[in-house]
């Protein structure tokens, strides 16, 4: 019995997951992006019109660290992604509130030499806006304000997926 119930209760959570990251990969985002980047600028994003896709990597600034398991691959994949789309996709970063202080996570910038516009997510609003629960987590939207992608594990499919939308927007241009 006690086996039967372990069985239901790996496959329930398997279907759950399987069906919220179809849910969320699906799902069309009517949440503004309005915040103050580290630098104390205002940055806003209107989901259903923006001017190209979106790009957001939520991070934490505890990185490199036990429980971020190959942050750093992560991280310098997001900035080659940022390096070679940066004329065609918007980059934000959304680093976690908790535990750190503003000037973690500037260090932590300065650290990797990241380059794009960065909030500083003090009450992770944004970390459960979208879902987020681990990171580095890559979430990629459309010019429509749908998310089209969005994974943890994103190094070997990120250029892919913005090379898809990019390749979508040309397509549309000839039709």
């Amino acid at each position: 019995m006690k086996t039967y119930f372990k069985l239901l209760g790996t496959f329930l959570m398997f279907f759950w997951f399987t069906y919220s990251a179809n849910a969320y990969n699906q799902m069309s985002i009517t949440s503004d992006i309005s915040a103050e980047t580290l630098s104390g600028a205002p940055i806003s994003y209107k989901m259903n019109a923006l001017d190209k896709p979106l790009l957001i990597l939520f991070s934490d600034s505890l990185c490199p660290f036990h429980h971020l398991p190959n942050c750093e691959a992560k991280i310098e994949k997001f900035k080659q992604v940022a390096q070679l789309f940066d004329t065609k996709v918007n980059f934000l970063q959304v680093v976690k509130g908790y535990y750190v202080t503003q000037n973690d996570v500037i260090n932590y910038n300065k650290k990797f030499n990241i380059k794009v516009s960065t909030i500083w997510d003090t009450e992770n609003k944004l970390f459960k806006l979208y879902n987020v629960f681990s990171n580095p987590y890559a979430i990629l939207i459309n010019k429509s304000g749908k998310i089209t992608y969005r994974k943890d594990d994103f190094i070997g499919e990120l250029a892919k997926e913005i090379g898809h939308l990019a390749e979508e927007k040309a397509s549309n241009i000839h039709r």
